[in-house]
């Protein structure tokens, strides 16, 4: 999930940048759309962490897949956003 810097070049989104926007990174399992925030209580999100997002390896609390898509919203209302979406249907 690249970014853009101010010359339009990709960079990895971070946990540093997660840290810097709302916090939280949201993903959702692209299975059995179960969907959740991932907060500093489950993940080292903090300040200088410049571990890839795209590097991270989740496991379905649900169904046990592991195909999943992340977002970094910038704010809590975003996050919040982003848990309600409607799923498609099956």
């Amino acid at each position: 999930m690249p970014s853009l810097d101010n010359r339009g070049r990709n960079i990895p989104t971070t946990l540093h940048s997660v840290w810097c926007a709302a916090g939280v990174l949201a993903i959702r399992c692209m299975t059995c759309w179960h969907a959740d925030l991932l907060g500093d209580d489950k993940l080292p999100i903090r300040r200088g962490n410049q571990t890839s997002i795209a590097g991270l390896k989740f496991k379905c609390s649900v169904c046990g897949e592991r195909d999943f898509q992340m977002e970094v919203p910038v704010t809590h209302g975003a996050a919040a956003e982003f848990m309600a979406r409607p799923v498609p249907a099956s």
